[in-house]
C-alpha cells in the first residue's frame, strides 16, 4: 500500500467539547485524518465536536479528512459522502463497535468519558497504540474514577465488564496479535491511566501523534474488519487511500 495520511483517533464522552473542537481543528491543519465514533455535527460529545472543529479549519484552507465509525444505523453499508469523508455504518452494537475505534487509528487522543471511552482506551492499549491525554487533569481524573466505578468495584461492574470488555473481546477474539483476557484489558488500562503523560496544547499534541505514528502510514491501518466479513478490510484501506490523496 502506498503511503497514506496518519489517522488520529479522538475518543471521549461529553464535558470536553471546546478542547475536542480545538484538537479536531489542529488535526485538519496538520493534514491528518481524524477518526471518531461520531458524525459531523454540533454536540457536546467529543466524537462530534472534534469533527466539527476539523470542519472549521476548512475556512482557512485546511482539508477536513474525516472517518466516522458508527454503530448500527439505518444504512447497512459503507458510504463516502465526499472524497475526503467516510462514515461507516458497522451494523454493530455500540459496545462491539468500540473495538474498531481503539484499533484503527495510528495514534489516539483520549478525553474523559465513561464506559465506552474506557473500553476504547483498553482496546488501544492492548494494541500498543501511541496514546495521549487531552484536557488534563480533568480527563485522567474522570477516567480513573469511572474505571473504578464501572470496571472494578461498582454496583454493576460485573455487568459493565461483560458488556464493554468481554463481549467485544469475544466478537473480535483474533483482532490482536496475542491472546487477550478481560483481566489483561483491565490491567493495561489501569496502568495507562496511572502513568498518563503531561498535558500539552492541542497543536503540540497532534505533532506528538504524528511523531509517534510516522512509520505507521507506510502500511495499512489497524482496522480489524467487520466480524465475519474479512472483505471489509481491503475495502476500508482503499477508502483511506482515497481520502489521503493527494499527499501534500
Amino acid at each position: 500500500m502506498a503511503q497514506r495520511r496518519i489517522v488520529i483517533g479522538a475518543i471521549g464522552g461529553d464535558r470536553h467539547k471546546d478542547a475536542a473542537m480545538v484538537l479536531g481543528k489542529a488535526v485538519a491543519e496538520h493534514g491528518c485524518i481524524l477518526l471518531t465514533g461520531g458524525k459531523l455535527r454540533e454536540s457536546g460529545e467529543v466524537k462530534d465536536a472534534a469533527m466539527y472543529g476539523a470542519s472549521i479549519a476548512e475556512a482557512t484552507g485546511a482539508a477536513a479528512r474525516l472517518v466516522g465509525i458508527l454503530p448500527s444505523e439505518k444504512n447497512k453499508e459503507l458510504w463516502v459522502a465526499t472524497s475526503r469523508r467516510l462514515f461507516l455504518d458497522t451494523g454493530l452494537e455500540h459496545n462491539v463497535r468500540n473495538v474498531i475505534n481503539g484499533l484503527t487509528p495510528d495514534a489516539l487522543v483520549v478525553f474523559g468519558g465513561g464506559r465506552g471511552t474506557l473500553a476504547e482506551t483498553a482496546f488501544a492499549v492492548a494494541a500498543n497504540k501511541p496514546m495521549f491525554f487531552c484536557d488534563l487533569p480533568a480527563s485522567r481524573d474522570r477516567l480513573i474514577k469511572n474505571f473504578s466505578k464501572y470496571f472494578v468495584d461498582g454496583e454493576n461492574s460485573s455487568t459493565d465488564v461483560d458488556l464493554y470488555l468481554r463481549s467485544p473481546l469475544q466478537a473480535y477474539h483474533d483482532a490482536w496479535k496475542r491472546s487477550l483476557s478481560v483481566d489483561d484489558l483491565k490491567s493495561g488500562l489501569d496502568n495507562f491511566l496511572k502513568t498518563a503523560p503531561t498535558a500539552i496544547a492541542p497543536d503540540e499534541l497532534v505533532k506528538a501523534c504524528i511523531a509517534a505514528a510516522k512509520d505507521a502510514a507506510r502500511g495499512p491501518t489497524g482496522f480489524p474488519g467487520l466480524p465475519d466479513h474479512p472483505e471489509t478490510k481491503p475495502l476500508f484501506e482503499a477508502v483511506i487511500k482515497r481520502i489521503s490523496s493527494p499527499l501534500d
